[in-house]
């Protein structure tokens, strides 16, 4: 992540600055990706889906799919509160300790886990 630098609201990539309305809260390089986790302020019941993974050269790739298409029958839907990358796994966690295993390409969720 040499080239690439961010302030609260902004990715600056070595040809292109990505701007975000809410503060980055976790910025990680994945192979050929750069992942950024949103803060969403917990007064925004609207805003889920704040992962958004861009190329080397800020293009957005992908924004991680949206939990209520993967598991509609929870029954309560949350932002993404941590973002780890660990073990070749991309992994987020939401307020009430469910763990989403993302793939890294394309943003699908690959699977679900309670935290303990």
């Amino acid at each position: 992540m040499s080239d690439i630098k961010h302030t609260d609201y902004e990715i600056k990539f070595a040809v292109k600055k990505v701007r975000f309305h809410l503060k980055i809260r976790t910025l990680i390089t994945v192979g050929k990706f750069v992942i950024a986790l949103l803060e969403v302020p917990f007064s925004d019941n609207k805003t889920l889906n704040n992962i958004h993974a861009f190329n080397m050269l800020g293009e957005k790739v992908w924004t991680v799919q949206s939990i209520s298409e993967k598991y509609p029958d929870l029954e309560t839907y949350l932002p993404y509160e941590n973002l780890v990358y660990s073990d070749n796994e991309l992994k987020a966690t939401d307020f009430m300790g469910r763990r989403f295993f993302i793939n890294v390409k394309d943003g699908k969720l690959l699977d679900m886990d309670i935290v303990k």
